[in-house]
């Protein structure tokens, strides 16, 4: 924007606050880009405008969020279907590692303190740690950079992917557990720091040893069905399965 645009905006700003000379009323101002609706800027004019209220009816506050993620703050936004299911699927794919590597953790919780020992690392697990330090350096690199987060998404879902793979890898009674709640943590500061409202995670113990054996054969029973599914090629038992993930 051209003289005296911001000047002006803070002469008004600072005489309504009634600052002294000496205080400064902004230290930057950002200009977000614009959401357009098939090519054409949203705007009441053109009446082709979507309210919040309408959104939500279809798609819930994070995945909205998400969909903001996905583009650079500065840049316009072409919004579409195609994108929010892009968003929903992201959704999907955080939660979805979230609840399994609790549910491996509550496995852990319940063989008692006694067998639960630190597991000495090998090269699965330094090799996750590298990673894991990698992403956390890739992040913060991203959100320097004029605060890039479909890189910082991109660098999580790496995570994701290496830390699946290491689960898959790895034994039930023999993953480490720290390493992977430490991955965990992580993304869920992230994601919180980005307005994501995640639901509670319940790790400890205290939680109460029955719920957790529930949902440890909950977890355990849609795994095995998803696998006998996807052998038979079964679309609405695979539909079942995602139905009961999502609850």
């Amino acid at each position: 924007l051209r003289f005296p645009h911001h000047h002006n905006e803070v002469e008004q700003c600072a005489a309504h606050w009634k600052l002294g000379p000496s205080e400064q009323w902004a230290n930057y101002f950002l200009h977000t880009g614009h959401l357009h609706i098939a090519g054409r800027k949203m705007s009441k004019s053109l009446k082709n405008f979507i309210t919040v209220q309408e959104l939500l009816e279809t798609s819930s506050a994070n995945q909205f969020r998400y969909f903001c993620l996905l583009h650079r703050y500065n840049s316009n936004v072409d919004y579409n279907p195609e994108m929010l299911s892009q968003a929903l699927q992201l959704e999907l794919r955080f939660n979805e590692f979230f609840d399994n590597v609790e549910a491996r953790t509550k496995r852990q919780q319940l063989r008692g303190e006694s067998e639960r020992l630190p597991k000495k690392w090998g090269a699965d697990e330094h090799r996750l740690h590298t990673s894991f330090s990698d992403t956390q350096a890739r992040v913060d690199a991203a959100l320097r950079n004029d605060f890039d987060t479909p890189s910082a998404l991109e660098a999580l879902l790496e995570l994701v992917t290496i830390s699946n793979t290491y689960m898959l890898r790895i034994a039930q009674d023999q993953f480490a557990e720290e390493l992977l709640e430490g991955v965990v943590v992580y993304m869920r500061r992230v994601l919180g720091v980005f307005g994501i409202d995640l639901k509670p995670q319940l790790t400890s113990a205290s939680d109460g040893v029955r719920t957790s054996a529930l949902l440890d054969a909950v977890v355990e029973f849609r795994s095995t069905v998803k696998t006998i599914a996807l052998q038979s090629k079964s679309v609405e038992t695979l539909k079942a399965c995602d139905a009961l993930r999502d609850h």
